[in-house]
């Protein structure tokens, strides 16, 4: 068997005092509990979870600890005599356990707002007020209304609170599932040890009451569906995908909790001039040959329908571009525009009539 570094295993120096181990096994048990890692890695984390209970199991004791130190790092079963014993160990470490346990509680009702079980108190016995749903509302958006900004009024449904029976969704009573407690004792299997933990109660969803005579309007739900409207100013040079934000405009809450906010996110339609790459504008631009080897100045116009006279360069390339400094989009923040990118494509005329064609008969003999 190969040996074992108790103190290695938790992290420790050799001289820690009861205290350090403490906080160190506190750390480790919360790092590798099987209960919070992905499937694929749950029996790995029980051989580890394992391995850190025995290291503490001895370090934790006085008497083991001393034994343990005067073998060094050999394993202390062979030594001793010692042989782990989970029931042993969770007799012994009991309180350690409980309070590990609402360690884990507490991480997973903050992080995903359920109860995770074991060992909560009693005082704690309704659940928290839950607040309103968030509201999605998509809303297209021309470019040019992109770049000079719009006020819109949108319609969208939702939920508020039923004016029959205030949102309570009808006669109440206490709940007899939980005794009006909120929360029911459920037993279940770790480590083949059987452990007592609080979840929330099934029948009233940890309100502590059940409804007996649903209210008809709202069928015991204490909210009804309605339209709404509202205006929302969209500023010069959003983006798609972007979004405004509305408190208090999304589903209102049950049991007098605050209700959800609307979200308004903007959709970009297809222009068919212009191509937008962040607060820069992208065109195409047809010229003839002529232009391409003359050169030319132009009119174009941007998207705000502003009018500026840009130069082809002579000798332009097929694909070639040129930038034409604040013409883009505005800043949403206001600071100025992009840029407007304009891309040259030669047209090559497909027939000529017979001076043209004799004047590049003449182009041709010439090399061009």
């Amino acid at each position: 068997m190969a040996k074992k570094d108790y103190y290695e295993i938790l992290g420790v120096s050799r001289d820690a005092t009861q205290e350090e181990i403490k906080r160190a096994y506190r750390k480790l048990v919360l790092k590798y509990h099987p209960d919070r890692v992905p499937p694929e890695k749950k029996k790995e984390a029980e051989e580890k979870f394992k391995e850190i209970s025995e290291a503490y199991d001895v370090l934790s004791d006085p008497e083991k600890r001393k034994l343990y130190d005067m073998y060094g790092t050999t394993d202390f079963s062979q030594q001793t005599g010692y042989n782990f014993n989970w029931q042993d160990f969770f007799n012994t470490h009991s309180t350690e356990f409980s309070d590990i346990f609402r360690d884990l509680q507490d991480i997973f009702e903050n992080l995903f707002g359920f109860s995770f079980g074991g060992g909560r108190t009693a005082t704690r016995t309704r659940r928290r007020r839950s607040r309103g749903q968030n509201i999605l509302y998509r809303l297209p958006l021309t470019l040019e209304e992109l770049a000079r900004g719009v006020e819109k009024e949108i319609k969208y449904n939702r939920y508020v609170v039923c004016p029959s029976c205030g949102g309570t969704g009808g006669k109440k009573r206490v709940c007899p599932t939980c005794n009006g407690s909120g929360r029911v004792v459920k037993t279940s299997r770790t480590f083949g040890f059987l452990i007592q933990s609080e979840t929330v109660c099934p029948t009233c969803e940890g309100t502590g009451e059940e409804i007996y005579e649903k209210c008809p309007t709202c069928n015991g739900k204490g909210l009804i569906l309605k339209e709404e409207r509202v205006k929302v100013r969209i500023p010069a040079g959003m983006r798609g995908g972007q979004r405004i934000v509305i408190r208090g405009k999304g589903d209102d809450g049950k049991d007098g909790a605050p209700a959800g906010d609307l979200y308004i996110e903007v959709e970009e339609k297809p222009h068919p001039i212009f191509r937008r790459d962040g607060d820069d504008l992208h065109m195409k631009m047809d010229i003839t040959v002529s232009q391409a080897v003359v050169g030319d100045e132009v009119e174009i116009e941007d998207i705000l329908g502003e009018k500026t006279r840009i130069k082809i360069p002579e000798g332009t390339q097929p694909g070639e571009s040129i930038r034409v400094k604040g013409k883009g989009m505005p800043r949403v923040d206001g600071r100025g525009r992009g840029d407007l990118i304009v891309h040259f494509n030669i047209r090559i005329p497909r027939k000529v009539n017979g001076k043209a064609k004799k004047l590049f008969e003449e182009l041709k003999k010439m090399g061009y």
